[in-house]
């Protein structure tokens, strides 16, 4: 059974309302004012950590986890995106994850893998994971 019992959280305002919709998912940096989260939406995008909490409406406290050990909901309605123990995932156009695979970088100019799976998911939506939350921006190869 998952802990998450190690990781560095950050606290900043919802930058939109319902963002609690998407926890446990990938969070940006948006909104109308700083330091203020959206989900994110573009598939590899730059991503900030996982929401953590349930903010209800815009300026809401977002609790997001910028390093560590977090768990996180998984998207891999797509067979070409399953979820593997020790490989990368990144975020797909709802802020949930998607597996992050080596051979597809160079389809995109480039891809933020945002953490490395625990745990296989090969196919479903909604189910949730533990990941190693580690950003990190793969160049075009």
């Amino acid at each position: 059974m998952a802990t998450y019992n190690w990781g560095v959280d950050r606290t900043f305002k919802a930058g939109m309302p319902n963002l609690g919709d998407y926890q446990y998912g990938f969070v940006k940096l948006g909104g109308t004012a700083a330091c203020m989260v959206i989900n994110a939406s573009t598939i590899g995008g730059s991503v900030l950590g996982v929401l953590q909490n349930d903010p209800k409406s815009a300026s809401d406290l977002a609790v997001v986890r910028v390093a560590g050990f977090t768990k996180i909901r998984v998207d891999t309605e797509n067979a070409a995106s399953p979820v593997i123990a020790g490989q990368w995932v990144k975020s797909a156009s709802n802020g949930w994850a998607i597996g992050c695979r080596a051979d597809k970088f160079a389809v995109a100019a480039s891809t933020w893998c945002t953490g490395i799976a625990l745990e296989n998911i090969a196919s479903g939506s909604g189910q949730y994971i533990e990941i190693y939350l580690k950003p990190l921006m793969l160049p075009r190869t």
